[in-house]
């Protein structure tokens, strides 16, 4: 199950977001050798490790497996600001629609040799599917039934999955989208009861205009 965690919503994920930054250090300090990132506490976290960041977490059974970052380039990040000479020829790109996605990583059991594998497949599908914008402005948590995770929005992109938790009620599903959702669907549409399963209206229609949709920037150095 992918989790997008953003300042909106962080401090529900204060566990997992512990693991992601523990086996960061284990990936890329212990395995990699990138000894000017270790850290005594044994969790690999920079300057852009704030509230700008955004954070893709593969989860299985309460265990995060994979993850990445992403930052916004209308904010300091790495390549701004740590290897701004990789740009030297075009500058550095910038943009409300352009993120940068760095600290990619998959735990050791889950990789699959040279295959992109699955994890590292689901890892890159949560950013490709959820292009990353910061969270709606009024922190606003919005309550639907468990049946129905997945919020859809308007514009291509808008899709969001959440987890049912049971620490706010049994039954419920809890989200904070970066976007205006319209329905809530089941989480697996093609195979649900459909005697049973229903799209849920839960915003109003809009229309969207052609061409409307955003872009993800990547850099090789996670």
């Amino acid at each position: 199950m992918i989790h997008i965690v953003t300042a909106a919503n962080r401090r529900a994920y204060g566990a997992e977001l512990a693991q992601h930054f523990r086996l960061r250090h284990d990936i890329y300090v212990a395995e990699r050798g990138w000894k000017e990132l270790a850290r005594p506490d044994g969790l690999e976290r920079d300057q852009f490790d704030n509230d700008d960041a955004t954070y893709v977490l593969a989860v299985d059974d309460n265990r995060v497996i994979g993850g990445s970052r992403l930052i916004p380039t209308l904010k300091p990040h790495l390549l701004s600001e740590v290897f701004a000479g990789l740009a030297a020829v075009r500058g550095v790109p910038r943009g409300d629609d352009i993120v940068e996605w760095t600290r990619m990583f998959v735990v050791k059991e889950r990789r699959e040799g040279r295959n992109i594998g699955r994890t590292a497949g689901t890892v890159i599908c949560g950013v490709l599917v959820r292009p990353p914008r910061v969270a709606r402005s009024d922190g606003r948590a919005i309550v639907f039934p468990a049946s129905n995770p997945v919020l859809i929005g308007a514009r291509p992109g808008e899709i969001e999955i959440c987890t049912p938790r049971s620490d706010v009620r049994v039954g419920l599903c809890v989200g904070f989208p970066w976007f205006e959702p319209i329905w809530a669907i089941p989480a697996n549409a093609l195979h649900c009861d459909k005697r049973t399963a229903r799209v849920l209206l839960i915003g109003s229609p809009q229309p969207v205009a052609a061409g409307d949709g955003n872009r993800v920037g990547s850099h090789s150095r996670y």
